[in-house]
């Protein structure tokens, strides 16, 4: 039986990753980013921070989250490379906007 933290994260997984992108989104990012949430007493998330440019090291905060959803080390530093080597500046609207 998972506990009441647990649970409550597991009902929210969908939610968190919605409202992620949207944060994600309103700020313009392109690549990878961390954002930091905390969960209350009341099973409320709240975002302490977006990391635009989180440390990767294979012990470090962004590796670790990645582990524990399944993804190897590896396989997160393949996913960061990917979305570099297929990153338009044309297609990134915060870029083309603070350019003008």
């Amino acid at each position: 039986m998972p506990s009441s933290s647990e649970f409550v994260i597991g009902n929210r997984n969908l939610q968190t990753y919605s409202l992620s992108k949207r944060i994600y989104q309103q700020l313009s990012r392109s690549g990878y980013a961390r954002l930091d949430y905390r969960l209350s007493n009341d099973a409320i998330f709240y975002l302490l921070e977006a990391n635009p440019n989180p440390q990767i090291a294979k012990n470090e905060d962004s590796a670790d989250s990645a582990a524990h959803c399944g993804l190897s080390y590896p396989q997160l530093l393949q996913k960061i490379l990917m979305l570099g080597v297929s990153y338009s500046a044309w297609s990134d609207p915060g870029l083309l906007s603070s350019s003008l």
